[in-house]
């Protein structure tokens, strides 16, 4: 984030972008608006706490879909394997697939879905 300040005032600059954002700079527009240093340091602590929670949901998904494409990969193996595999089978596959990955509710494939949308 960048910032103009002067003497009375400042305006931050920024730039709207589609996806999910890997950090809030709430606490430095504090700083910036000159809040009194122990409501950010308090803030600060809020944000450290939640971004431990995060980091534990994080390593939960990635487990789970790890786990689901790997299956994925076996099935998808097992089709390609098979010489009397059709495309509509093959399309049940990775539809299958697409609807486990949307079940998991993963930040980072909420931000691929919506960036190959945009």
């Amino acid at each position: 984030m960048a910032a103009v300040a002067d003497a009375d005032d400042f305006t931050l600059l920024y730039q709207v972008r589609s996806g999910v954002m890997e950090k809030s700079f709430g606490i430095q527009v504090a700083r910036l608006a000159n809040f009194p240093e122990h409501v950010v340091q308090n803030a600060q602590e809020v944000y450290n706490e939640f971004e431990d929670e995060h980091v534990d949901k994080q390593k939960k998904e990635d487990k789970a879909l790890l786990e689901k494409i790997q299956v994925a990969i076996q099935q998808l193996s097992t089709a390609g394997n098979n010489v009397d595999i059709n495309v509509e089978d093959l399309t049940q596959l990775v539809t299958q697939f697409t609807k486990d990955i949307e079940q998991l509710d993963s930040d980072y494939f909420k931000s691929v879905l919506a960036t190959s949308e945009a």
